[in-house]
This record gives C-alpha cells, structure tokens and sequence, in this order.
C-alpha cells in the first residue's frame, strides 16, 4: 500500500538532460542564488494570517536515471515552518524522485529545493533549503533555508527570524474535529512546464476546510509509520487537499497545528491507480516533535519548535 501512497510521474512531465543544457544555453537562464539575507515586511493580518504564515511552498527538484538517459523535473510540494532559524518540516515524497512506469522502477535522486514564503508577505524568492535529514519510514524530511531572515515589526523596527511561526496542538486528532489545511495547491496547474524551478511564480497558498474523519487508520489497512522502535498510525482528514498541498499543515479550530499532510489517500484497482477524493493521510503533531526531537539529538544540532499549553484557550 505504502508503494502505492508513493509520488508518481507522468513521462509528459520530465525532460532529458541534453534537451535542458540546450534550452538553458539557448536563453541564458540561470537559477538565482539565494541572498544571505533578506528582510520581510509586516504582513497584513487576517484570520489566518499566523496559521498561513507558517506554510510555504516546496520546488524540489530532481532527475531520473533510466539507464539509457537521465531526466529532469521539478515537483510543487508544501512545508512547514518550524522555527526563526528557518527549519522547514515536510513530506519525505519531496526527496523521493524513483518513477514507476509499466511495472518497473527507476531510480531517482533530489538536485535541489527551494522554498517561497506564503504569498502573504509579498515575496515570491525561491529561497534555496539545505537538507538536514529525510527519513522515508517516518515519512518525513528536514530542510533549513540557507538564508538569514529578518522582519519589520508594526512600530517599524526590525526582529531577527519571522513574525509568525505554527504552534503545535497540545491535543491529540479526534474523530469529527474540525481542521484546516492549508498548503499551494495550484503549483502545477498555473505553470507552462515543470522542468525549472524558476517557471514557478506568483505561488499562493489556500485554505480548506473539513474534519478528521478517522483518528486513526488500522495497521491491517495501512503500515504504520516508523522511526526507530516508535510507530505511528496515521489519521485521515476529509478537508480537500491537492497533490500539491502534501507537506502543509494542518490547524485545528483554535489556530494550533494538529499534524502535515504526509500524502493523499490512493487506491488500486484493475492494475489502475486513483486518488481518494476528500481523503489524506495526517501525521499527527506528537509524531512531528517526535521526529524533530530525534534528528535534533542525533545530529546534535538545537531545532526549536513552539508547543501550545492547553490552558492557552482558557486565557
């Protein structure tokens, strides 16, 4: 089942290596280099402004090894902005580059990836993201952007980081719980072609809106997420969610993060492949602190994160 959850590719949207290096010669494009610095406006507040603020959207891209040639291609994913230090929370689909074709496989690898903030802040830089870790039994990567953010606040001074990043939910998915997810879920569908990052512009996010329709999925349906001896069931959300929008997150009804969207639901009939509507695979929140916290201890590097107390809603 797992395989089947698992990204897979049309052969309309890869190019061959030589066909690149031609066109990139042909018109002298160049992908941009990502500033050491930048500083972002303050951006105007609405409802969801800090739950959207928080989510960005993914260009990851790779090429495709068919033993005969080499492909490329890059794919529209959202993530999750953790911290001031600019770590990045996402689906491991964004590093997986293997295409299935007629029943065989071939092998893929990840080039680069970048990140643009939410639309909100004016600002549609394709930020280039380092990878820190991705793990595809956790169903998780790690990414930090490689440029030093500052912010101008409302009384027109200047902060270190960002003014909004998500706080996670002290409570855990409940069946019938509203939720919101939000992530870009038109990279693909406004883009003339998707061989280079830079002919993804004027990126957006959106937001819908559903409940968790299933708290948990049993095992004997779907293999548990893993990490180390740690499994995880995930939940199902019933908000519509593209493909697209894989890698966002997802807010309960106090504005918390509640857990990413790790994939949308496919089924598997007659040898064909179709995606479940209003049906996507949550990770819970518990399952991405735990994740962070173990990629912080074995790297040895500090990821911080901001985690809501419950009593915060009494306030």
């Amino acid at each position: 089942m797992r395989d089947i959850i698992k990204s897979i590719f049309k052969k309309t949207k890869i190019l061959s290596l030589s066909a690149i290096l031609l066109a990139l010669f042909l018109c002298g494009c160049t992908p941009p280099t990502a500033p050491k610095e930048s500083t972002l406006q303050w951006p105007k507040v609405t409802a969801t402004t800090p739950q959207a603020a928080g989510v960005v959207t993914i260009l990851s891209s790779g090429r495709v090894n068919t033993g005969t040639d080499r492909y490329l291609t890059t794919k529209a994913y959202s993530g999750i902005l953790l911290n001031n230090e600019g770590f990045i929370l996402t689906s491991w689909q964004v590093c997986n580059f293997d295409v299935t074709d007629g029943g065989k496989t071939y092998s893929g690898e990840m080039t680069q990836t970048y990140a643009v903030l939410a639309d909100l802040y004016g600002d549609d830089t394709h930020y280039s993201l380092t990878l820190i870790d991705e793990d595809e039994g956790a169903g998780l990567a790690l990414f930090q952007l490689k440029t030093k953010f500052s912010y101008k606040t409302e009384q027109g001074g200047t902060k270190e980081g960002f003014p909004f990043v998500p706080k996670f939910s002290p409570y855990a998915p409940q069946t019938g719980n509203q939720c919101y997810a939000i992530g870009n879920s038109l990279g693909e569908l406004l883009v003339n072609n998707t061989f280079f990052h830079t002919s993804y512009q004027n990126l957006k996010l959106s937001v819908t809106k559903g409940i968790v329709s299933r708290s948990e999925i049993l095992q004997d349906t779907l293999p548990p997420y893993t990490l180390g001896s740690e499994r995880c069931l995930p939940a199902t959300i019933s908000a519509p969610v593209s493909p697209e929008m894989v890698g966002g997150g997802v807010f309960d009804e106090n504005g918390y993060l509640m857990g990413l969207v790790t994939s949308k639901l496919l089924s598997e009939s007659e040898g064909e492949t179709t995606m479940m509507t209003r049906m996507s695979l949550l990770l819970p929140g518990s399952w991405l602190m735990h994740y962070i916290d173990t990629i912080s201890e074995q790297k040895e590097i500090v990821i911080p994160y901001t985690y809501a107390k419950a009593q915060e809603d009494a306030a």
